[in-house]
This record gives C-alpha cells, structure tokens and sequence, in this order.
C-alpha cells in the first residue's frame, strides 16, 4: 500500500494539525508557533506529493492557510508571538571576513563569489539588515526581488566634513 492512500481531506489534516499543535512545546511559550505549523503542513503537503503525485488546490491552500492564522490560534491557543531575532555585532561580521578571505577551502564558482559574498556580509552589518532584506528567496515566491547590481551606485563625494566614498543602496523589499 502507498503511504497515503486515499489522499488526506482537508478534515483528515486539519485533525492531524490539531493533534500536532496539542502536543508539541515550543520555545517561546509551553505551545508552538503558527509558523512551526506552517512548515509541519508544507512537508506534510510535499510527503503527498512525491508519493501520490498530488498537489492540492489553491483553494484548499488558502483553507488551509486561513485554518493555520485564525482557527488554531483561537481554538487551541497557537502561539502566534514572533521571537527576537538581533543582529550579529560588527565584531561577528569581521570573524566571518577574516574566514572567508584567510581560511575558507571551498572552491568559489567564479572568482568574484567571495568578494560578493564579504560585500554583502559588510552591507548587513553596516546597515543592520538581515539576510532575508536583500537576499532573494525562492521559497518566499514574488516577496521580494533580492538586491542586484542597479540596486548599488559607489561614488565619491568631498564635503567640508566627509571626502571619501559613498555607497547608496535602494531596498526595494
């Protein structure tokens, strides 16, 4: 028999997530987070999909999302507080400099991948973003767009105060 057989209703896993929400701890309360059920669904959903080649509908996406974000909250107390993230100190950015221009071993596809990758380690830490802010991702679909090469304008500037460099940087997310 094939791990799901029938397919799973939405009923049958809006039980399972009941279920799992009652008896999971979090970290920051004794319940866990909308996200952390967010994610048991996503890899439940793609679980059904590799074994039965069944992708479930926008429309029972959206029931599902909404039964997540408003029902679970209410019914069974699913935290919905977001954890503190801080932002790495400029000491931690220039740790991470110091590996990647002195001992990092991996063998960059092109030569200019470990520049770009400390340039964007220096933007975060000068500015205090995090990665998600000027990162692209896949999984976040249309969210946001990533930081690319337009995004940036180097110039010299010469004031009575500053003569030097400046970086503009527009963030589009």
């Amino acid at each position: 028999n094939p791990p799901f057989d029938p397919i799973p209703t939405f009923h049958e896993i809006t039980i399972f997530l009941r279920w799992f929400v009652r008896t999971r701890l979090g970290l920051l309360e004794a319940c866990i987070t909308y996200q952390t059920a967010e994610c048991r669904l996503k890899n439940l959903k793609r679980a059904i999909q590799i074994h039965t080649h069944y992708t479930y509908s926008s429309l029972e996406n959206r029931k599902f999302a909404h039964f997540i974000k408003t029902n679970l909250p209410i019914e069974e107390n699913l935290s919905t507080d977001a954890r503190p993230r801080p932002i790495a100190p400029l000491a931690v950015a220039e740790d991470l400099i110091t590996f990647l221009w002195r001992c990092d071993e991996y063998e960059y596809p092109s030569s200019r991948s470990r520049l770009q990758l400390i340039f964007c380690i220096i933007i975060f830490a000068f500015l205090g973003t995090r990665p998600g802010e000027i990162i692209d991702y896949e999984s976040y679909g249309a969210v946001n767009e990533g930081l690319q090469y337009q995004d940036l304008e180097l110039f010299r500037n010469s004031t009575l105060e500053y003569k030097g460099f400046v970086l503009h940087i527009w963030l589009r997310n």
